[in-house]
């Protein structure tokens, strides 16, 4: 007989197995956490809320179209006699210091300043505006790999200006024009600046060698709204578990993590399950160019493009999955109020339906690695 904290895992069929079998990883911060150890009331509550059916109906779109190349969204004006390039962080843009929106502007920074690699990188942001994004531990994070690893000169408009007026020389700097996604290039040079910088495990490199994928779930605190509710009972069923490497989910959440905390996880992952929200901002550090990120929206709100640009124009695969019994174009031209109550919804997506998609994915991950 199953206890009741593994009754309440299992709320799936578990087809007759064992439930005293069922393993699974759960990351509290950086420490992994066993099931049973968990409050039995916390999984009974979730159980209550998330009683997902077999038939549940999801737009399922497991293809995504190309974006274009990051160097189409700036006319940088440089000339050959140029010995330093200049991006400027716009903090007027709407939701600029918010942080998915200020890693805009620095992937498009970093993709401007590889665009001409024997140039001097400045990046122009106010001290103060740079203090602010620095309280984000992921952004503190990427200044240091900029300044360390780039030698990326930060400073001041003011500060950069001066001087050069009395010159008669102008002020040639990037202010990058982006409209909804990301624009990235050289995504494996800056993992592997990374790794140099914080001296990462090279957990990525061998990736394909494994015979299965490692299949993760980055999920959200159930406060914050967008959360799967039912992750730890997706992370054990066994049709989804068994699809991944040593038989194993990991369920993480990021609340508190530093830069090399989360960047470590993407690495560490070849097929990524989440819902949207800020947690995908480093999803350029995946196992380009086999892994695959699977985005979870709720019904009435979606915004593929986002986090979608970001995964492909950083080499990586992506897919979306829309939970409702309509598709996304047909409830597109639902009101803003009626979206902005939609997006906080928290998810319960079918373990059928995601081990069916997690089916699909893991096979396709096995082709790629065959024919690199």
């Amino acid at each position: 007989m199953p206890t009741l904290i593994q009754e309440a895992l299992l709320d799936i069929n578990t087809s007759g197995s064992d439930a005293s079998n069922q393993s699974l990883s759960i990351r509290s911060n950086t420490t992994a956490v066993n099931p049973s150890q968990l409050p039995l009331e916390n999984l009974l509550n979730r159980r209550k809320q998330c009683n997902p059916g077999a038939n549940q109906p999801m737009e399922r779109v497991l293809s995504f179209p190309n974006y274009a190349n990051a160097s189409s969204y700036w006319n940088y004006p440089s000339s050959k006699d140029d010995t330093e390039v200049v991006c400027e962080f716009d903090k007027d843009r709407p939701s600029a210091m918010h942080f998915p929106h200020a890693m805009q502007q620095l992937y498009g920074c970093f993709s401007l300043w590889q665009e001409y690699p024997n140039n001097r990188p400045i990046l122009l942001v106010s001290g103060q505006v740079e203090k602010k994004l620095k309280r984000n531990r992921f952004l503190a994070g990427i200044f240091q790999l900029f300044q360390s690893q780039l030698e990326v000169d930060v400073l001041s408009k003011k500060k950069y200006t001066e001087g050069r007026h009395d010159k008669g020389e102008q002020l040639k700097s990037q202010r990058l024009e982006i409209s909804g996604g990301y624009i990235l290039n050289q995504a494996m040079q800056l993992n592997h600046l990374a790794a140099n910088e914080f001296q990462l495990q090279n957990n990525s490199t061998h990736s394909c060698l494994r015979n299965k994928p490692r299949i993760g779930i980055l999920n959200r605190r159930i406060s914050a709204g967008r959360s799967i509710i039912n992750a730890e009972l997706l992370a054990i069923t066994p049709t989804i578990e068994g699809r991944s490497h040593n038989n194993s989910v990991v369920v993480e959440y990021f609340e508190g993590l530093d830069f090399i905390e989360q960047v470590s996880f993407f690495r560490s992952i070849d097929i990524l399950v989440a819902p949207h929200g800020a947690q995908l901002t480093g999803v350029a550090f995946m196992n380009a160019p086999c892994s695959h990120l699977v985005e979870l929206f709720p019904k009435g709100y979606a915004i593929p493009d986002f986090f979608g640009s970001l995964a492909i124009n950083s080499g990586n695969k992506y897919s979306y999955v829309y939970m409702s019994e309509n598709s996304l174009r047909s409830e597109q031209s639902a009101s803003f109020a009626d979206r902005r109550q939609a997006r906080s919804t928290n998810l319960c997506p079918s373990p059928s339906m995601m081990a069916s998609i997690l089916g699909e994915l893991s096979d396709s991950w096995r082709t790629c690695c065959e024919e690199l």
